[in-house]
């Protein structure tokens, strides 16, 4: 076979830049010292970038959560740091220790004054704000949680703190999916405890409005995809029924909420004029800090698996009375001392479980202080866990994805060394040819 010079030109060519090919690829390297650019590259490394970038990305987004769970805990410690001082100087100092059956009506009134004020502080306190959210809200973060009644009692979300009943409610309601449904004062004695029963379907299983005096339910068969106002309209044109033997009437329900909300699902919740305080108390709100998210079977987290961010207020303040009858709230006893104190028929003997009550309750206050404490070095140990995890995950990209300086510019440096051979090789191989004698 005749070798011509046009073969050996092209032969070398295609060598020449397949050389200079591989000299760009490890110039980029000596540049940029990663192992590859493109998954084809190297599939099984990719694979490994991309698992341990995303466990990289998750440990920055828990981070971020705690660091922000963290503001939130020492804000709330700070408050309710004060909130135990102030108590506890009412408590452990002369104002109440210089009560007595011999106390005169000016020294008295003095004390039931300096209990006001404590009592304006602590709502002050309570109804602290973290960012754009009320700290001591429950699950309702967005509105203020702590008000006054018209008679002078501590409202929690609109429910007083020693009965759980609503004030300043169009009598019973229900709060269904994110709406409020009032039935009226006047239907709240014959509504109080029944259901309201949502079932959707289509078509639906029922007649629209029924009432179910056994159960106590009031149930509404309503269409897929129904919205709110559909609710609102089949409530209303029931018009006069009898529940129970007494007579409602039910165009007097009003509703509140985004009328063209779509219903989601089927649910039932209670009618009422009063609240649960202690499901209240004990409302939580989870938030993923690294401690392995998981839920149970129903669809609900695991508790062990994220941080309670939730700390409604009258979870530490107190709610309720205790067996004798006496109001477990703080704010609700200072009150009760001081209007004791200011009264005509002043006894010692009067205020005296108030009092008793009072320091019980402080030292409830200062457990709970001292469990935000634990938490707070929960959260600070688990910040150093994962600090020293993201070092871990950026040693394992930087050993998957890049390469040592050093053996980066060698082999640029011997690749270099090969195209400088291949063009040197160029001119022995290609032999002159006429043109290179023509001037």
């Amino acid at each position: 076979m005749r070798i011509t010079t046009s073969m050996i030109a092209k032969q070398y060519q295609k060598s020449l830049n397949s050389s200079l090919s591989s000299l760009n690829y490890y110039n980029n390297r000596a540049i940029t010292y990663r192992k590859f650019d493109n998954v084809s590259e190297d599939p099984v490394a990719a694979m490994k970038a991309f698992r341990l970038r995303r466990e990289y990305i998750q440990n920055s987004d828990h981070q971020t959560n705690l660091s922000n769970t963290q503001s939130l805990i020492s804000t709330a410690e700070s408050s309710m740091m004060s909130i135990n001082s102030m108590v506890q100087e009412l408590t452990s100092t002369d104002c109440l220790k210089a009560i007595n059956s011999t106390s005169g009506a000016d020294e008295r009134s003095i004390i039931a004054t300096k209990l006001r004020k404590v009592q304006e502080s602590i709502v002050s306190v309570i109804n602290t704000k973290f960012a754009d959210s009320y700290l001591f809200a429950g699950t309702l973060s967005s509105s203020t949680p702590f008000s006054i009644g018209s008679n002078g009692e501590l409202l929690y979300r609109g429910a007083d703190v020693t009965t759980g009943e609503l004030v300043n409610e169009d009598g019973a309601i229900v709060r269904f999916q994110n709406a409020k449904i009032s039935f009226g004062t006047d239907n709240q004695d014959f509504l109080n405890g029944y259901k309201l029963e949502v079932n959707l379907a289509s078509p639906p299983s029922g007649t629209a409005f029924e009432i179910d005096d056994t159960n106590k339910k009031i149930v509404l068969n309503l269409n897929e995809g129904a919205t709110l106002n559909d609710l609102k309209d089949t409530l209303t044109a029931a018009g006069v029924q009898t529940v129970n033997g007494n007579s409602v009437d039910f165009s007097k329900v009003t509703v509140a909420g985004d009328f063209t909300a779509t219903l989601k699902s089927a649910t039932s919740q209670t009618i009422s004029n009063t609240v649960d305080l202690a499901a209240l108390s004990n409302e939580k709100t989870y938030i993923d800090i690294g401690l392995g998210l998981r839920f149970d079977s129903s669809g609900k987290i695991v508790e062990q698996s994220a941080f309670n961010t939730s700390l409604p207020g009258i979870s530490f303040l107190g709610y309720g009375e205790n067996e004798d009858g006496i109001p477990n709230n703080i704010y609700t006893l200072i009150g009760k001392i001081a209007d004791g104190l200011e009264s005509a028929d002043y006894s010692y003997e009067s205020i005296e479980p108030y009092i008793k009550n009072l320091e019980q309750q402080q030292e409830k206050l200062m457990t709970t202080v001292t469990s935000i404490g634990v938490q707070s070095n929960f959260l600070s140990s688990t910040q150093t866990r994962l600090e020293d995890s993201k070092l871990n995950l950026n040693e394992k990209i930087s050993d998957v994805e890049y390469i040592d300086p050093e053996e980066a510019i060698m082999d640029f440096k011997m690749q270099e060394y090969s195209y400088r051979a291949a063009l040197q090789m160029g001119t022995l191989i290609l032999q002159p040819t006429f043109l290179d004698f023509m001037s």
